[in-house]
């Protein structure tokens, strides 16, 4: 992912609130939130992982970031980044910066019918999300998407797969098809 591309996204990132004290600040608030970002999206998978990604970058991390100080943050910085940050905000401020991009959803527009109007290509998608649970659950997912564009226009959390008809129907509610 090119600078032009995360960078929006951190700005939206940035506007969620800074729960350190004001000592021991080692690293500014943005340049953690950038890290998490650029290493997620490059595959990593948990705090050690995005401390040894960020170590192996420095250079290029430190031209791009302007790190202060010789070192990159740990991966005791990082297990308390992803404990602190509230996870609820955080998708909400990265759907908002999703919705920014998609203008309209112009890109759904796919194909034309038979009558020789034009139609809108969603896919509707009902996933258990691997990895993660909730005091022992499953965490079920529905999403609506645009297939050509690979953009989740919506996303909806349901109890169990017998939910995901239901939430089908909400996210197809008041959409022009």
């Amino acid at each position: 992912m090119a600078r032009a591309q995360y960078v929006p996204l951190c700005r939206y990132l940035y506007t969620h609130p800074d729960p350190r004290d004001r000592r021991g600040r080692r690293y500014a608030w943005s340049t953690l939130l950038e890290l998490l970002a650029a290493g997620l999206v490059a595959g990593c998978r948990g705090p050690l992982d995005l401390a040894r990604w960020a170590r192996l970058r420095r250079a290029t991390l430190d031209a791009a970031l302007a790190l202060r100080g010789a070192r990159t943050p740990s991966e005791a910085t990082f297990r308390w980044l992803l404990g602190a940050l509230h996870v609820a905000t955080i998708e909400e401020l990265v759907a908002e910066h999703n919705r920014q991009q998609a203008p309209g959803e112009a890109d759904a527009v796919a194909f034309c019918g038979r009558d020789g109007r034009r139609r809108r290509l969603l896919a509707v998608d009902g996933k258990v999300v691997c990895g993660a649970n909730a005091r022992g659950n499953k965490v079920w997912l529905v999403s609506l998407s645009c297939p050509l564009s690979g953009r989740v226009l919506a996303q909806r959390r349901v109890a169990c797969r017998s939910g995901e008809v239901p939430c089908a129907h909400a996210l197809l509610a008041g959409r022009d098809l």
